[in-house]
C-alpha cells in the first residue's frame, strides 16, 4: 500500500517515467512545469517532518517500521558486516529498490547517500546523551565497537580535527577517551591494593579496538601506584608476605613482557594484547609469531583458563580468529586446530538473549549463559542469522536447554559462514545447506512447534528455498515429508464462525485433542463436501488454508480422497448410527456426499468397498410420484407402521435396485437413494451427464432389476389389490382406503411397466420356460372383476358386454401393446364358439347334481347367446366340428 503511493507521487512528479498511456493523459492535463516544482517542494518538506517512509526490517523485533528521511541511506557502508550495523540510526534501501524508486528517494526527497565521520560521531554523541553517566547496554556496546571500527577503517580524517571521542570505561559508562587508561596486565595487584580500586571506572573497555583508543588518547598506565588522583589518599593497609611475594613476582615481570610483537593482523595484534593475563607464562607471550598458529593456539587456550574471554571478546573479535586459524587451513596448513572447540568462544543459539528473553530474565531472574565450550558436543551446527532467527522464534527455548543439557546437539547462529567454512569443517561443525537445516533440524521437531510457528516455517521454506531445489532434490524433500511432517489439525473451537465465549466471558484457546496428526492422514479442506463426510481433527488447521501452503502440503501427502479403510470406517460408522438412533438429515447428507466422493474417485477403490452398507432405502414420500397413492394403500395393507418401515434399515449398494426401476420391483426390493442415478451434475461446466461406462459397471448400476424380483413385485400387487384380499376390504384396517375405481387408474400404470419387462426384457433363451411358469399365475389384472386372473381367462378383441366372469374376461385396452406377451401365456387370441361352448358344458355339470340359481342360469343364456353370435361368424366351426 505504501509503495503503491509512492509509486504515484513519483510518476505524478516525473512524468517522464510514466507509460505512454499515462504520458497521453498527462498531456491532456497541461500540468504546467512550475506546478509540479512546487508540488516537489512540498512533498519533501511534508515527509521531512514526519515518518512516512516504509521499512520491513526482519532483523528487528518491530518487523514494520516507518522511518523519517534523516534515517535513510542509500547506500550501505561498505563493510559487509555492518549491513545492519547502525540501526536504529540508519537504515540502507534493500537494493531491490535502486531501480525503481531512484527518482523518488534521490530527486524528490533527497535523502543522504553515504554516511559520513560527522554522522558517526553524532550517533556517539546521542548514545552519550541517552546514557548520561549510566552504563550502555549490549546492543549499544556492539553498535559503538561498529562504528570504532567504521572510523578506524574509512573515516580515520576525523581525527585530523580536534574532536573529543568518547569510549566505554570497564563498567560501560562513556568517558573521553583522553580521560582513560588502557587495562593493564598486573590486574591481581590491582585487585589487592584497594587504593587501586577508585580508578577502575578510568580503564577503558578491553572490547574496544587498540587503535581506536590511541587516536583517542588513551593512555598507558605503567603501575597504579603512580596514577593516583588529586583526591585524599586512602591509608594502604600492610600486605601479608604472601601478597608481598606476589606483588614482586608480577612486579619483577612486568617490565620483561614484550606482547605483542609485530604483526601484520592488525586486529588480531589489538585483541591479543587484550586478552593478555599475567598468569600466562611470559615466555610463551615472548615468543608469540603470527606465523605460527599452534603458539597462537597455545596461549588462547591459555587464556581460556585464566581470563574471561566471552567478555572481553565481541562477535567480530571472535570472527578474527577463527578467521586467522581458517586461512592457514585455505593455504594448505597440515595443522591440527581441534582444540578450538575448547575455547569457550561459541553462543549457542538458546543462549543468544532477545527482547523477549530480556524481560523473561527480568520476570524470572534466570541467569542465561552467553559462551560456552563444545569439546563434549556430538552435532554442532552452525546456521547463518536468517535461519537463527527463524528458529529461535519458531521453537521455545526448553528445546534447546534440552538439547544442550543432554549434550547432543548445539545450534550456533554465525553471520559469516563461507569466510570461516574450512575452520568451522576442520573442528567438525556442521554447516548445512538450507535443505538440510529444514529436513535435519526442523522436521524431526516439527510436533515441538505451535500452530502459527508451523506454518510460519513451511511458508518460508517455499517462498526462500524450495524453488531453488532441482527436481531430484525436490522429489527426494517430498518423500521425506511425507513421512515424517506432523502439523496441527482442526479443532471444534477454530472451526466456529465465531468463539464461544465461556460463562466468565474469557474466550475459549483449548484446543480440542487430537492436535498433531501425520500429513498423509490429513485432508484437502476444499475436497467437494468433505465436512459433511469427516470431522474436523481430518483437516490441518486453517492456519494451513491458504492456496500456496495447501497445493504444497498435497504435493507432501495431503489427501485429495478418501482412503478405502478410511471410507470403510466411515460407513460401518454410519451403519451402527443407524442401528441405534435410526436416519437423520445429518447421517443423510453424509451418506450421500460418501457416495459422490466413491463416484468421482471410483478408480482409486477396489470391489471390497461395495459391500459397506451406508445408505438409506428409498422412502416414497414426494406428492408428485405416481407410486406414492399405491404405495400408501398397499403399506396400509400390509404394514402396520409404514413411516417407521426403514428408519432402522442401511443397505449396501447392491442390496437396492435404481429408482427409475420402482415400479418393476417397488414391492420386491429395496430402491435406491434418490441421488444414486445414471447421471451426475458436472461443477465445471454446470450441466447434468452420464456417468462414465466403466464407473457404472464398478459400482453394478447398468443393470435392471432380475426377472426373480419383477416376478415377486406383480405376485405381491396380486394378492394385495385383489376383492379377494380380506384385510384389503376391511374398512376396519384400511382408514385410508379409497375407491376401487382410482385404485384401477393408480395401478395400472404401474402394470404396464412390468408387462412390458416380460415382453422385452426376458431374454430369448430362457423365455420358454418362464412364460410356461406364468401360465398358471394369477397376473393380469381384470377391471371386471377388480382382481388378477390366469391369461387363460382373458380373450383378445372380446368386448366388455359379452364377458361371462369368472369364465371369460376382455383384456384391457391399455393391455393390448403387450398382446404377444399374454398370447404366449395362454390368453385367448379373439373370440370363438367354442369358448362359450366350453362355459355351457361346466354349467351342465351343475345340472347334474342340483338345479341352477338365478346367477348360474343368466350365465348360461349368455353364453348359449354368445355361443351362436360368434357360431355365425367362425370359420373354423362346421359340421365336423366335435363338440365340448
Amino acid at each position: 500500500m505504501s509503495y503503491s503511493i509512492y509509486d504515484y507521487i513519483q510518476s505524478y512528479c516525473f512524468p517522464h517515467l510514466k507509460s505512454p498511456e499515462q504520458r497521453t493523459a498527462a498531456a491532456a492535463a497541461a500540468i504546467k512545469t512550475n506546478i509540479i516544482e512546487q508540488s516537489i517542494r512540498d512533498i519533501r518538506d511534508f515527509f521531512s517532518q514526519r515518518r512516512l517512509i516504509f521499512m520491513n526490517d526482519t532483523s528487528s523485533t518491530d518487523t514494520y517500521l516507518f522511518l523519517s528521511l534523516s534515517q535513510l541511506l542509500w547506500h550501505t557502508p561498505s563493510r559487509t558486516s555492518l549491513s545492519n550495523s547502525l540501526k536504529p540510526y540508519f537504515y540502507p534501501l534493500p537494493i531491490t529498490l535502486h531501480k525503481y524508486y531512484k527518482n523518488f528517494f534521490l530527486d524528490l526527497l533527497q535523502i543522504k547517500i553515504q554516511i559520513d565521520g560527522k554522522d558517526l560521531l553524532n550517533i556517539i554523541e546521542q548514545i552519550k546523551k541517552k546514557y548520561g553517566t549510566k552504563p550502555i547496554d549490549k546492543d549499544d556496546l556492539t553498535l559503538l565497537q561498529n562504528i570504532y571500527a567504521l572510523i578506524i577503517e574509512q573515516y580515520s580524517n576525523v581525527f585530523n580535527s580536534n574532536i573529543i571521542l568518547h569510549l566505554p570505561n570497564v563498567d560501560c559508562v562513556l568517558h573521553p577517551g583522553s580521560t582513560l587508561f588502557f587495562y593493564p596486565f598486573e590486574r591481581e595487584h590491582i585487585l589487592s591494593n584497594p587504593s587501586s580500586s577508585s580508578q577502575d571506572e578510568h580503564y577503558v573497555h578491553p572490547s574496544i579496538d587498540r587503535r581506536v583508543c590511541l587516536k583517542a588518547g588513551v593512555k598507558v598506565r605503567k603501575s597504579p601506584t603512580n596514577t593516583t588522583t588529586a583526591s585524599t589518599p586512602m591509608p594502604v593497609p600492610t600486605p601479608s608476605t604472601e601478597s608481598q611475594t606476589a606483588t614482586t613476582s608480577l612486579s619483577a615481570n612486568a617490565p620483561s613482557r614484550v606482547f605483542p610483537k609485530i604483526f601484520g593482523n592488525k586486529k588480531l595484534e589489538s585483541i591479543l594484547a587484550r586478552l593478555d593475563d599475567p598468569h600466562i607464562n611470559p615466555q610463551l607471550v615472548e615468543n608469540m609469531d603470527e606465523l605460527n598458529p599452534n603458539i597462537v593456539l597455545e596461549f588462547l587456550l591459555e587464556l581460556n583458563k585464566h581470563t574471561q574471554i566471552t567478555n572481553n571478546l565481541s562477535d567480530d573479535d571472535i570472527v578474527i580468529i577463527l578467521k586467522y586459524f581458517n586461512d592457514f587451513l585455505i593455504h594448505g596448513y597440515q595443522g591440527n586446530f581441534q582444540k578450538l572447540r575448547e575455547l569457550k568462544i561459541y553462543k549457542p543459539l538458546w543462549g543468544t538473549i532477545s527482547s523477549d528473553d530480556k524481560q523473561q530474565q527480568q520476570q524470572q531472574q534466570m541467569p542465561i549463559q552467553q559462551c560456552c565450550s563444545l569439546e563434549n558436543f556430538s552435532h554442532v551446527y552452525v546456521l547463518h542469522e536468517e535461519w537463527s532467527n527463524i528458529i529461535r522464534r519458531s521453537f521455545k527455548r526448553n528445546f534447546f536447554t534440552e538439547q544442550f543439557h543432554e549434550k547432543k546437539t548445539v545450534l550456533l547462529m554465525q553471520k559469516k559462514i563461507e569466510p570461516l567454512s574450512k575452520i568451522f569443517s576442520h573442528v567438525r561443525f556442521n554447516i548445512l545447506s538450507d535443505l538440510e537445516i529444514f529436513l535435519q533440524l526442523c522436521l524431526p521437531y516439527f510436533r515441538k512447534l505451535d500452530v502459527k510457528s508451523q506454518g510460519n516455517l513451511l511458508k518460508y521454506f517455499i517462498e526462500d528455498i524450495d524453488d531453488k531445489l532441482f527436481p531430484h532434490e525436490k522429489e527426494q524433500c517430498r518423500k521425506q515429508l511425507h513421512d515424517h511432517l506432523e502439523i496441527f489439525t482442526q479443532t471444534l473451537t477454530n472451526n466456529n464462525e465465531h468463539v464461544q465465549k465461556l460463562s466468565t466471558g474469557i474466550a475459549k484457546t483449548s484446543r480440542d485433542p487430537p492436535e498433531i496428526c501425520a500429513i498423509y492422514e490429513l485432508y484437502d479442506p476444499n475436497m467437494k463436501n468433505s465436512r459433511s463426510i469427516l470431522d474436523v481433527h481430518h483437516f490441518p488447521d486453517e492456519q494451513f488454508n491458504t492456496p500456496t501452503l495447501l497445493k504444497f502440503l498435497k504435493e507432501c501427502g495431503l489427501r485429495s480422497y478418501i482412503s478405502t479403510d478410511k471410507c470403510k470406517q466411515i460407513m460401518e460408522s454410519i451403519q451402527v448410527s443407524v442401528k441405534q438412533d435410526g436416519w437423520t438429515n445429518e447421517l443423510r447428507k453424509r451418506s450421500k456426499y460418501l457416495y459422490e466422493h466413491l463416484l468421482a474417485n471410483w478408480t482409486r477403490y477396489d470391489n471390497s468397498i461395495l459391500d459397506y452398507k451406508f445408505l438409506e432405502p428409498y422412502q416414497m414420500h414426494s406428492e408428485n410420484d405416481e407410486l406414492l397413492q399405491l404405495h400408501e394403500q398397499y403399506t396400509n395393507s400390509s404394514e402396520p407402521n409404514p413411516k417407521d418401515s426403514f428408519r432402522f434399515t442401511c443397505i449396501k449398494i447392491s442390496d437396492g435396485e435404481l429408482l427409475k426401476y420402482a415400479k418393476l420391483c417397488w414391492t420386491s426390493s429395496y430402491l435406491l437413494p434418490e441421488f444414486i442415478r445414471l447421471d451426475y451434475f458436472n461443477d465445471s461446466n454446470d450441466r447434468q451427464e452420464s456417468i462414465d461406462q466403466n464407473a457404472l459397471e464398478f459400482f453394478k448400476l447398468n443393470k435392471k432389476p432380475s426377472y426373480a424380483l419383477v416376478q415377486k413385485n406383480l405376485a405381491n400387487l396380486a394378492k394385495i389389490f385383489s376383492l379377494k384380499n380380506e384385510k384389503f376390504n376391511d374398512t376396519n384396517t384400511s382408514p385410508k382406503q379409497i375407491s376401487q375405481h382410482i385404485i384401477d387408474d393408480i395401478l395400472m400404470p404401474v402394470l404396464k411397466p412390468i408387462y412390458n419387462y416380460f415382453l422385452h426384457e426376458i431374454k430369448v433363451e430362457r423365455r420358454t420356460e418362464i412364460y410356461k411358469e406364468l401360465e398358471d399365475r394369477e397376473f393380469i389384472y381384470s377391471r371386471t372383476r377388480r382382481q388378477f386372473l390366469q391369461a387363460k381367462f382373458f380373450c383378445l378383441n372380446l368386448p366388455v358386454t359379452d364377458e361371462i366372469p369368472p369364465f371369460i374376461f376382455s383384456l384391457d385396452n391399455d393391455f393390448y401393446q403387450f398382446k404377444d406377451f399374454f398370447l404366449q401365456i395362454g390368453t385367448k387370441s379373439e373370440p370363438h364358439p367354442m369358448l362359450y361352448g366350453d362355459i355351457l358344458r361346466k354349467l351342465s355339470k351343475v345340472c347334474d347334481q342340483d338345479y341352477l340359481n338365478s346367477n348360474e342360469l343368466c350365465k348360461s343364456l349368455k353364453a348359449m347367446e354368445c355361443f351362436f353370435k360368434y357360431l355365425a361368424t367362425s370359420t373354423t366351426v362346421n359340421s365336423q366340428t366335435k363338440l365340448p
